[in-house]
């Protein structure tokens, strides 16, 4: 499904919310206490995450008005503040950070090395990268339009390395349990059933992911749809 960002109500929101909440969530454990950047944060529910899990302050940064003026109408808080600005540069936030991070947004922009060496410059010495791209390994070409570049876990690590001395690759990927329920949810068999349900005016609910069903970890991460990483030792500006 491509869509250029998640809107609660809109287009593809039950289907990927999941997926971008656990993306947070395994964010939220670096950042209690922490001056927090979500760069590309869209429109602000994970930054608002980062908040009620212990963030000190977050700043929101996106490009899109739009995206913003939902932001500070659905997700505000006295801890954020929600900045437009472009992530290549991101000249309009106040360094340092403790934390910064970039889900889903390298894809998106034109200079993708411009954006994590920015990064590396707002943080402290000991601050944290944590960041993720689409693999493009499992990523067929051309189906997401709004997708710049898409980048292989090789290219993926060598793009962090230049500006990062520690980098922890990772995969984010289903669990095996929601793999084995959605696998069998779409056997043919198993399919002709949910006709029979609509049939009978019965409406199944479909099978959709929450934040449970997505693991985040070092085994075969280039195997995983979604490449993620932990970067740590800012080579930049330091």
């Amino acid at each position: 499904m491509a869509v250029e960002r998640i809107v609660p109500g809109g287009e593809g929101w039950n289907e990927l919310i999941g997926e971008h909440k656990s993306r947070y969530l395994f964010a939220a454990q670096y950042v209690r206490g922490k001056r927090v950047l979500d760069a590309g944060c869209g429109v602000g529910y994970g930054t608002r995450m980062l908040v009620d899990a212990g963030a000190s302050e977050a700043v929101g940064v996106d490009i899109s008005d739009e995206a913003l003026t939902f932001a500070r109408q659905h997700f505000s808080h006295q801890l954020i503040t929600y900045t437009k600005d472009d992530c290549q540069t991101l000249t309009r936030v106040q360094p340092p950070f403790d934390v910064v991070v970039a889900f889903e947004s390298l894809e998106h922009v034109a200079d993708a090395a411009a954006l994590v060496r920015r990064a590396s410059e707002l943080l402290t010495s000991s601050g944290v990268f944590i960041v993720s791209t689409p693999n493009k390994l499992l990523s067929p070409q051309g189906v997401n339009p709004f997708h710049v570049r898409e980048f292989t876990p090789d290219e993926f690590r060598d793009l962090l390395s230049n500006n990062f001395s520690g980098i922890a690759m990772m995969g984010h990927r289903w669990t095996a349990a929601f793999t084995g329920v959605y696998r069998l949810w779409w056997n043919p068999v198993i399919r002709i059933g949910r006709l029979v349900q609509r049939l009978l005016r019965q409406d199944p609910s479909s099978v959709l992911p929450t934040e449970a069903d997505f693991v985040i970890t070092d085994s075969y991460p280039a195997t995983a749809a979604t490449l993620f990483a932990v970067c740590e030792g800012p080579r930049v500006g330091k």
